[in-house]
């Protein structure tokens, strides 16, 4: 029989009968088998949804915690704008536009300036250019989309977000964070930050999404704000998704079968942003179909569906690995993300776990802290409260802070920053509760703010306001003492003539001294009434003697320095100096630096040396230094960067006011001259620089100029005529510090 009708001979025989019936039972005993086979990779399938579910949750709040950060920097940004005195009425846009351009810039946007309701006039905007009229009244579209944040941020107090929309001034879509900023409790105005959409599309770029995500900003409206697909155009919100978006859940998962395929959405709503949400949608992979069509060989043969059985609990493990991989990375990512965030802002904020009892521990710090500060970061991370190891405040000030955000629900103190150089500035740290939990004790959220240069402004406006207090006050002093003056002189001088008719040479000498006083004292009077008008009383320069000014103040102030046993060196040059200024404003000078010198060494112990020192030098670019110097010990380092600033003393209120220095500044100021103090090797010393005159006015006396044999002198005593270069009469008997 040929080859090939044997085999179609043995392909059409029928099998034995106990083959045939053992094909069923292996079939029957596949059955348990092919069973277990399906429900194994029914779960396996179950179990990569729900971690594919878990991730997308996962990726949605990192992305939710990055916006808040992003959002919540501009609200610390605009909170510590706010407190700037710029905003005391009346307040003025130019400014405000000014110092707000800086501020805007360092956060990628701008500010904007708004009044109260129901116009909510635009006050001020940090884009408007010089002469550019500011938008009035507000387009239909910017009202729209801020109606709902301003109803919250002037009804309750708090920040909002608006929606997006067009911006009149940008040209392109933009959203604004608005800042409410309280009066007495209330919000008046408001402080908003302008950003661009791209700034958040910025940001989506900058998050690790696995292929094929893709993540979107949606603002209350249902408009996408941003979303991570490059430069595609905006995508419209699918009706499944607004559907469950509407419903004001937190967060949430979402299935939907669109026309681009079925794929999985997961949201979560912004918590800095009040009806604004994050979404992430990422399609059904091919997985799934792929289980299915491995199931269809399993239950083909019974070894295929174990091998699959193995293989899908071995990729079970390894997919649940990799996606707790990426949840970690995208955690890690966001926690990155705010910290860079954090460490931009210029304020400190902080996060503390605070027990039922007041007291706390630390949970998270960040910020600008060298700024802040002073100190560096590394420093700061030694000490969990930064009150207790810097500050000069209450030992329980932290704890009285604690316990009135427990009560209140929020709490603020200011108090001094002890800087690495031993100086201080001021801080503002306010904290508001954040959650509370079932045994009393809360989180507290809070920020540390630099407000030094606040808090010297204020003190530079309060200064100003006693400086004017005491021009009006030297005005209806000179006009109240110049009458009683002039019936003085008037006597005198009649007095003066009876004494000449009468031949009484030594009463003529003494009214003579007391015609000359009055005029004295007629011409400080005049400097009162110049110092109340201000600088445009002052008159021109003329030739001043400088010997016959260090004449006159030693004059007024000999007597006391005698009685405190002090010595007066003088030494200016061959020729006495002459300057150009006015003579009662120099003696004015010198009479208050030979009073602080008296007072500074009338404090020196016994035995110690107690000497004035005046020179006089000329220097090359054509101006005279006058110098004083004392022995008394010198000034206080701190006080010398301040030494000319109104009220800035170190004597007691009842013998100094701490304007004297300021003043003495003043005068040299007016007559375009300059006064400098610093301490040298005994004590300190004052140096007024006039400018040189080249030669003597004709109308001033010979005798005047100084010169050899020139010899100022003190007032006259019983004895006859003291020289100034005299030496201490003996033991000084000290007076109390005046000025």
């Amino acid at each position: 029989m040929p080859a090939a009708a044997r085999s179609e001979t043995l392909a059409t025989r029928p099998l034995p009968r106990r083959r045939r019936g053992g094909l069923p039972l292996a079939l029957l005993a596949l059955l348990p088998l092919s069973a277990f086979a399906v429900f194994a990779v029914v779960d396996a399938m179950g179990s990569i949804r729900a971690a594919e579910q878990a991730r997308l949750r996962g990726a949605a709040q990192a992305l939710a915690a990055a916006v808040d950060a992003r959002i919540y920097a501009g609200f610390a940004a605009l909170r510590g704008f706010g407190v700037s005195p710029l905003f005391d009425d009346p307040a003025d846009p130019i400014q405000i536009e000014a110092r707000a351009r800086d501020v805007a810039e360092a956060l990628g946007g701008w500010i904007v300036f708004l009044g109260p309701p129901p116009e909510h006039r635009l006050l001020a905007n940090s884009l408007r250019g010089p002469g550019r009229p500011l938008p009035s009244p507000r387009p239909t579209e910017v009202k729209d989309a801020t109606a709902a944040p301003l109803t919250r941020v002037f009804a309750e107090g708090r920040p909002g977000v608006s929606d997006v929309f067009d911006g009149p001034l940008r040209g392109r879509p933009v959203f604004l964070s608005f800042l409410p900023l309280l009066h007495a409790g209330r919000a008046t105005r408001a402080l908003a930050l302008g950003q661009d959409t791209a700034a958040l599309q910025a940001l989506l770029a900058q998050q690790d999404l696995p292929a094929g995500t893709v993540a979107a900003i949606v603002d209350r409206r249902m408009q996408v704000v941003a979303h991570s697909n490059g430069d595609a155009a905006m995508p419209t919100i699918p009706a499944a998704w607004r559907a469950a978006l509407q419903q004001g859940e937190q967060r949430g998962m979402v299935s939907d079968d669109g026309a681009d395929g079925a794929a999985d959405v997961a949201f979560e709503r912004l918590t800095m942003a009040e009806g604004w949400t994050v979404v992430v949608s990422q399609p059904l992979e091919a997985g799934p179909a792929a289980a299915w069509r491995e199931l269809e060989f399993l239950l083909a043969a019974a070894a295929a569906l174990m091998v699959a059985l193995l293989g899908a609990i071995w990729m079970n493990r390894r997919l649940a690995l990799r996606d707790a991989l990426h949840e970690a990375a995208a955690l890690r990512a966001g926690r990155a993300e705010v910290e860079r965030l954090h460490a931009a802002m210029p304020v400190l904020i902080f996060l503390r776990d605070i027990a039922p009892d007041g007291s706390s521990r630390l949970l998270y710090r960040a910020g600008d802290l060298e700024a802040v500060t002073g100190w560096p970061a590394d420093e700061l991370a030694r000490h969990d409260n930064l009150m207790k190891a810097f500050g000069d405040a209450a030992p329980d000030c932290t704890l009285r802070f604690q316990r009135t955000a427990l009560d209140e629900g929020r709490a603020s103190v200011e108090w001094r920053f002890r800087q690495p150089d031993g100086s201080w500035r001021h801080v503002l740290q306010a904290g508001r509760i954040l959650t509370r939990r079932a045994d009393g004790g809360a989180e507290l959220v809070g920020y540390l703010l630099d407000v030094t240069a606040e808090r010297a402004a204020q003190a530079r406006a309060e200064a100003a306001g006693r400086l004017a207090a005491l021009g009006e006050l030297s005005a209806g002093l000179a006009h109240e003492l110049r009458q009683p003056l002039q019936a003085i002189l008037l006597s005198a001088e009649n007095a003066q003539r009876v004494a000449a008719s009468q031949g009484d040479a030594a009463l003529g000498r003494r009214l003579a001294r007391i015609v000359a006083q009055a005029d004295r004292a007629g011409a400080v009077i005049d400097e009162l009434r110049r110092f109340a008008r201000g600088a445009e009383g002052a008159g021109p320069p003329v030739p001043v003697s400088l010997a016959r000014s260090v004449e006159r103040a030693l004059s007024l102030v000999g007597h006391s320095l005698r009685e405190a046993g002090i010595a007066v060196e003088i030494d200016l040059g061959a020729a006495g100096p002459w300057v150009l200024g006015q003579a009662l404003p120099i003696e004015q000078v010198l009479t208050n630096l030979l009073l602080n010198a008296r007072d500074a060494l009338v404090e020196r112990p016994p035995g110690a040396a107690r000497r004035i020192r005046i020179t006089a030098r000329n220097t090359e670019d054509g101006v005279t230094a006058l110098r004083v110097a004392d022995t008394g010990g010198g000034i206080a380092p701190d006080l010398l960067p301040r030494l000319f600033q109104p009220f800035v003393t170190t004597k007691s209120p009842e013998t100094g006011t701490g304007l004297g220095l300021s003043i003495c500044h003043g005068l040299m100021r007016a007559m375009g001259g300059e006064i400098e103090g610093c301490n040298d090797s005994e004590g300190a010393a004052f140096t007024l620089r006039l400018r040189r005159a080249e030669q003597v006015a004709p109308e001033v006396p010979a005798e005047m100029a100084g010169g050899p044999g020139f010899e100022p002198r003190l007032p006259e005593s019983e004895s006859g005529v003291l020289p100034l270069n005299y030496p201490p009469s003996g033991p000084g008997r000290g007076r109390g510090p005046g000025e």
